[in-house]
């Protein structure tokens, strides 16, 4: 892998988004910037990576700027990818085809696909491949998902795989280096200005084009919570990388950009609370989950999916427990997730959540409900949980039977449960070139997105979400990177 580091080389809607008027903020006053880039790239994650790569294919100069001290970004993390009509589906003899994804869409994210998913589905199979030839990348699967359909389309790797590939390109890089805001002149974005965050000096930097790919906003929970209020008063964590603090939709604010499909933002309740970020739980389908009432309200399998989230708003006030039996516990454990490239996730188990203290251990159910501050219908709904355990039919909510683990008298293993705020599916409206639209519709001149900023595909047909998004946003960031090199080498 080579990197040339030109400075730093350490290793209108319900949302509450807020605008200015078109391109009437970033001009900083300064003397005219000459772009000394066909391209700026914000942002080294997967979508900026491939951006780059494509616009540097079609010959155009190009920078990245990356606020982190490591290139990569979640493409360290990324594991699901949606693939239709791919070669190991038809090694497996699955049958998949864009119309059948396209006839699933609705009932996978609850909107109507348009021709952005079309094209998306479409070309799925060539985001997959090109990262299977170029750099060796090996899938596993596919799978099934509930939020990706009833074919088996779900294809999974090892992120690190993913970010290796992407970072053996050359690429000019500048690391420990933020992206403060749009430079605008006469109308147009020509550049950004940067802060060296290891000496604190600013300066602007001028391109023809800028590409915007700055991840999601989980980070910023105001804006979360802003985006989805009935998460106002429930307990909500980040479950994403520390970059994911949607410095990008603050700078596309101030130039005018619109927004699409509020409310949209990816959340999944599977997750404990520790010094504010995210313990992924392991086994939940195990236990029993409750409201503050003490009353169960789903099956606990449906944790896993988006509509957890939902069910979590709808209740007043949005609080879930989680509660497990001695045979329930032996299944739990615990994710402490890692964010630095090449450190592994810390798996803990039963006990050593207990230690952590993200789970308690209590006398029996009454203790448990005490502590947690349950209503008194906690006992019934044990009782009836007991029974079904015991018959081993889950009459209220349809739960296999080899999911239920009774409670009796014996001790009981209790925790908090998160709203954990994943990634993107709201964001920043593009067109079908990849640029971002103003709160009018409008292009806006001179910038380009991808990604989790742009709500992973730029339009609200994604509606709710679905799992394999990394196709997405690669997706995204190759059609952003060439459409911003044509327009810059046409200048």
């Amino acid at each position: 892998m080579t990197l040339l580091l030109l400075a730093c080389t350490a290793p209108d809607t319900d949302s509450g988004w807020t605008h200015s008027d078109p391109l009437e903020t970033g001009d900083t006053g300064e003397e005219p910037l000459e772009p000394k880039f066909d391209v700026l790239v914000i942002g080294s994650g997967p979508a900026g990576l491939i951006a780059a790569r494509e616009a540097q294919e079609l010959g155009a100069t190009v920078l990245i700027v990356e606020m982190a001290s490591h290139a990569g970004g979640a493409a360290w993390f990324a594991g699901r990818f949606l693939g239709v009509e791919t070669e190991h589906q038809t090694n497996r003899g699955i049958e998949d085809s864009v119309e059948t994804a396209l006839s699933e869409w609705e009932s996978i994210t609850g909107a109507v696909p348009d021709a952005v998913i079309e094209s998306f589905l479409d070309d799925s199979s060539d985001v997959l491949r090109d990262l299977v030839d170029r750099y060796d990348v090996a899938f596993t699967g596919p799978d099934t998902d509930r939020d990706a359909g009833a074919v088996e389309r779900v294809h999974t790797l090892d992120g690190s795989t993913l970010a290796a590939g992407l970072l053996s390109e050359t690429y000019d890089i500048r690391l420990d280096t933020r992206a403060d805001s749009l430079v605008v002149e006469d109308g147009r974005v020509v550049g950004v200005q940067v802060t060296d965050l290891l000496d604190d000096s600013t300066t602007r930097i001028g391109a023809s084009t800028v590409v915007v790919t700055t991840g999601g906003f989980a980070r910023d929970l105001e804006r979360v919570r802003r985006d989805r209020p009935g998460l106002t008063d429930a307990l909500l964590v980040p479950e994403t990388h520390p970059t994911a603090l949607g410095l990008g939709h603050d700078m596309l604010e101030e130039v005018g950009a619109g927004w699409q499909n509020a409310g949209a933002y990816g959340v999944y309740v599977h997750s404990f609370e520790s010094d504010g970020e995210a313990v992924l739980v392991h086994s939940i389908r195990h236990a029993m989950v409750v409201d503050g009432d003490g009353q169960r309200v789903f099956d606990e399998l449906t944790l896993n999916y988006f509509e957890s989230a939902e069910t979590l708003e709808a209740l007043v006030p949005p609080r879930l427990v989680l509660l497990a039996s001695p045979g329930a516990a032996t299944e739990l454990a615990g994710t402490f997730l890692s964010y630095e490239p090449g450190v592994d996730h810390i798996t803990a188990k039963r006990d050593e959540l207990v230690e952590a203290g993200v789970l308690t251990l209590h006398e029996d159910i009454t203790a448990a409900a005490s502590a947690y501050g349950l209503g008194d219908g906690i006992s019934a709904t044990v009782e009836a949980y007991d029974r079904d355990a015991l018959d081993g039919v889950d009459d209220e909510h349809g739960k296999p039977g080899d999911h239920l683990h009774p409670f009796g008298e014996d001790p009981v293993w209790a925790g908090g449960l998160a709203a954990g705020a994943a990634k993107a599916f709201t964001g920043v409206p593009l067109d079908e070139r990849g640029r971002v639209l103003d709160i009018d519709g409008a292009p806006i001149p001179g910038v380009f997105a991808a990604g989790e900023v742009a709500g992973m595909l730029g339009t609200d047909a994604v509606g709710s979400g679905f799992t394999g998004s990394v196709t997405a946003v690669l997706w995204s960031g190759q059609r952003a990177g060439r459409e911003a090199a044509t327009d810059a080498l046409a200048e």
